[in-house]
């Protein structure tokens, strides 16, 4: 009899913990803090985080309103603010739980805010000074963000729990990587080299510099980034060289690959290198032809031009 009132209260004591949590709130699951796009440009185009799409949306005599919804389709969603917008506030970062996003209050100084995907629990974080203000990053507490120089940009740190602002690189064009948000790239360019940066979120460091051999006439186009690597195209009027490195900072920096004239590099994805090449016909017309370069083995095939503009964002 002892041992059926023992087992009876056992019973009892796990319905009243499974009772327990089953009243318990659930929480929304949190992705990684991601960059979305939400400039004038994009009007209507959404990017899902979590469990959410965000997107904004122009209206006349309101401006460009910031949109959430679980929904693709969705026409309208949950107003989450209709910050003053320039091209440098163009972007927020979330989770898919929590949005901080940029208002331009003047020329001159700008304030972040963060804000609940349902719409509330607004909160204003910090005032920042600049001509402009570019969301880079966010991790570990830490949001990254960069301002104008007379020579590129100043990386810069605000930390959410202390509220402090923190000066990390100056002179540099600082690029963050989607979906992997430890490592901060940049890269700084000169008439004779160009400088790439490895930014180590939680080392609170930069852990590589690698440097490119240029001439005058060589330009830089912005670095690129897939989850693993680094790439540097650089190009001229007979020809792209790109080059790449590791993204944790592993290694040197290499040439990966050289496009000759007429080829005009696109984009890069986790998979391929995107790029056009137009040739002039008998006509006197330019004819242009649409490739991806496997990165694995290198080798490249033609694509649509849909599916190439779908790609760099065009369509």
């Amino acid at each position: 009899m002892k041992q059926i009132l023992k087992y009876l209260k056992r019973c009892a004591s796990v319905m009243v913990v499974l009772m327990v949590l089953a009243i318990l709130p659930v929480k929304a699951e949190a992705a990684n803090y991601q960059l979305v796009n939400v400039s004038i440009g994009q009007n209507g185009v959404k990017t899902k985080v979590g469990s959410y799409y965000f997107w904004s949306q122009w209206k006349e005599g309101k401006g460009n309103q910031l949109f959430a919804s679980k929904s693709a389709t969705a026409k309208t969603g949950t107003l989450l603010a209709t910050p003053k917008q320039s091209d440098s506030s163009g972007s927020i970062l979330t989770n898919g739980v929590k949005v901080y996003y940029v208002n331009d209050d003047s020329l001159k100084k700008h304030t972040l805010y963060e804000v609940g995907v349902n719409g509330k629990n607004r909160k204003k974080d910090a005032v920042i000074s600049g001509r402009e203000m570019y969301l880079v990053n966010y991790y570990n507490d830490q949001i990254y963000y960069n301002v104008p120089t007379s020579n590129g940009y100043t990386l810069s740190s605000y930390s959410v729990k202390t509220k402090k602002t923190k000066t990390l690189v100056k002179n540099v064009f600082p690029v963050s990587l989607t979906g992997g948000d430890r490592y901060i790239c940049m890269d700084s360019v000169t008439n004779s080299k160009i400088t790439v940066q490895i930014y180590d979120c939680k080392l609170s460091k930069v852990i590589k510099k690698h440097t490119i051999k240029k001439s005058s006439s060589e330009n830089a186009i912005l670095l690129w980034l897939t989850q693993k690597y680094v790439y540097c195209p650089v190009y001229s009027e007979k020809a792209t060289k790109i080059y790449r490195c590791a993204i944790n900072g592993s290694g040197s920096i290499k040439l990966f690959t050289k496009l000759g004239e007429g080829y005009d590099f696109g984009t890069v994805d986790n998979n391929y290198i995107y790029y056009s090449i137009s040739k002039e016909n008998k006509d006197g017309d330019f004819i242009t032809t649409y490739y991806r370069m496997k990165l694995t083995n290198k080798k490249a095939s033609k694509i649509t031009e849909k599916t190439y503009n779908k790609v760099m964002g065009w369509v």
